[in-house]
């Protein structure tokens, strides 16, 4: 999709960053998958099967799960409420338990 309007590269490296945070702190990601997806039209169709994501293109964006629309919002709220969203799902660690969460993201600009 050429329809990439959203400055991803920073949003995929917050996010990576606090999950790595959380998973230091001990804490434990109830998610699966994570997907950070640069187009707002194909991008929860294509991540269907992430547990939560967020897309996003010309100012705006969209928080989802299992590939339904959640909510709808302005760009500069998709980071706060995506991490919102996370922490919701983060508990302690179980010890033992050897979950993984996996951070999709997808853009087809590249250059």
């Amino acid at each position: 999709c050429g329809r990439t309007r959203i400055a991803l590269q920073p949003l995929v490296e917050a996010v990576e960053d606090e999950v790595r945070r959380l998973k230091a702190s001990g804490h434990t990601i109830q998610l699966r998958k994570i997907a950070l997806m640069g187009c707002v039209v194909n991008g929860p169709g294509e991540a269907r099967d992430a547990d939560l994501g967020i897309a996003g293109g010309d100012g705006k964006g969209v928080l989802f799960r299992h590939g339904e629309i959640v909510r709808t919002m302005p760009e500069s709220e998709l980071l706060p409420a995506f991490l919102a969203e996370l922490h919701r799902h983060t508990s302690p660690a179980v010890e033992g338990t050897g979950e993984r969460t996996y951070i999709a993201s997808h853009s087809s600009n590249t250059k």
